[in-house]
């Protein structure tokens, strides 16, 4: 009976962390149209290439939108997202490269210069989180 118990709680650890993800909820949507791209990254070198580790396409269907990143290791992590408005699949920028699409990092972190990832990372360590990442205004 013992050995019964021991194998389902095992079976139970298991199968909760084939189930475990990244949950993100994106907030402050201001035009339901076009598309939120999104990137992960997993350190400052992916960041700076512009290399994700992975990456997606969510077509913008309300106001808050929620989405899972599943398939990922325990380790630190950075996600990206801009509001793809004109559905053209790049950040719309002014003349001093100011983007003039919304955006937002994971921890709500804004650099001067862009993000960084040491102030955006966050730390998965297989179990399931949820983030908030909530973009800028136009």
């Amino acid at each position: 009976m013992k050995k019964i118990i021991l194998f389902t709680v095992l079976l139970g650890l298991w199968n909760a962390s084939l189930n475990a993800s990244i949950i993100v909820k994106v907030k402050n949507i201001q035009d339901i149209k076009g598309n939120l791209m999104v990137a992960v990254y997993r350190n400052q070198s992916e960041l700076e290439k512009r290399i994700q580790f992975k990456e997606y396409k969510l077509n913008v269907q309300s106001k808050e939108m929620t989405f899972e990143i599943s398939d990922v290791d325990s380790g630190e992590y950075m996600i990206a997202i801009f509001h793809d408005v004109n559905s053209n699949e790049k950040l719309e920028t002014n003349f001093f490269g100011i983007p003039t699409e919304p955006y937002g990092f994971s921890l709500n972190q804004m650099g001067r210069f862009g993000p960084s990832f040491e102030k955006s990372k966050f730390v998965y360590d297989g179990k399931s989180i949820t983030l908030e990442i909530v973009l800028t205004g136009k």
